[in-house]
């Protein structure tokens, strides 16, 4: 059987959003858009952080002028880097076999 493939990123504009499919299968199970993390077999602790993270993002953007740079500091940016790949790991983890999740989180304007 071919392995959900699915994207590890955060976007802005959702709690949440931070998995996404990224082949057929994924798209046919889980649809398209960010994955509802309720649907994963995470537990519930990682569910929380994931849910924190996603919304500490958004504070990554000044949302009064978006074009303007972030108004994290360089050290947010790194701690939040550092974090993202550490929970990237954990969410790997804690995936079985049936999935495949590729890291996509970028620095920051």
């Amino acid at each position: 059987m071919e392995k959900y493939k699915l994207r590890f990123f955060f976007e802005y504009g959702g709690i949440g959003d931070c998995l996404w499919s990224s082949n057929d299968v994924a798209y046919r199970k889980f649809g398209f858009g960010s994955l509802d993390l309720e649907d994963l077999p995470l537990s519930n602790d990682l569910k929380a952080i994931l849910y924190d993270m996603s919304e500490e993002y958004q504070s990554s953007l000044d949302w009064n002028y978006p074009p303007d740079p972030s108004p994290w500091s360089e050290e947010h940016k790194e701690d939040f880097l550092i974090r993202s790949k550490q929970v990237y790991q954990r969410l790997v983890s804690e995936l079985d076999d049936d999935f495949e999740v590729q890291y996509c989180v970028e620095k920051y304007n």
